[in-house]
């Protein structure tokens, strides 16, 4: 695999992870502004990663079906934007609860795509250590 490929995703793969790190622990101070109890931020929480499990899934057929996994990945990185900014202004619980599963829908998909198209673009002899563990 080029440097230059890695490093691009790399930085992909990074900013994904920094976003979704950066925004977890805000989820529950929104959903405690918006009135929810302890149990149902519990079950939002776990909504979210439902959402990732989904994504991971959605992203493998749809990297197979349409075999244009970076205008996919670009889609996906590009929605969580314009989504992300609607999220502190929401008026309900339940319209945050959608609102976050969606975004990390969106990035389960991004990192499945990363990963994939860094399989795609290793060398053979390279795979399963470009984003996985270096005993191989």
């Amino acid at each position: 695999m080029e440097k230059k490929q890695l490093l691009g995703l790399f930085i992909c793969s990074l900013l994904l992870w920094t976003y979704g790190n950066g925004l977890l622990p805000l989820l529950p101070v929104y959903a405690k502004k918006l009135g929810a109890e302890s149990d149902a931020i519990g079950y939002y929480m776990s909504s979210i990663y439902i959402a990732i499990a989904l994504s991971t899934l959605t992203a493998g057929w749809l990297s197979d079906r349409l075999q244009n996994r970076k205008r996919l990945l670009w889609v996906a990185g590009a929605m969580i934007i314009p989504a992300s900014l609607v999220l502190s202004q929401l008026p309900s619980f339940g319209a945050l609860v959608v609102l976050t599963a969606f975004i990390w829908f969106l990035g389960g998909m991004g990192l499945t795509l990363i990963s994939i198209l860094a399989g795609i673009f290793a060398k053979e002899s390279e795979r399963g250590k470009v984003f996985g563990t270096p005993w191989h």
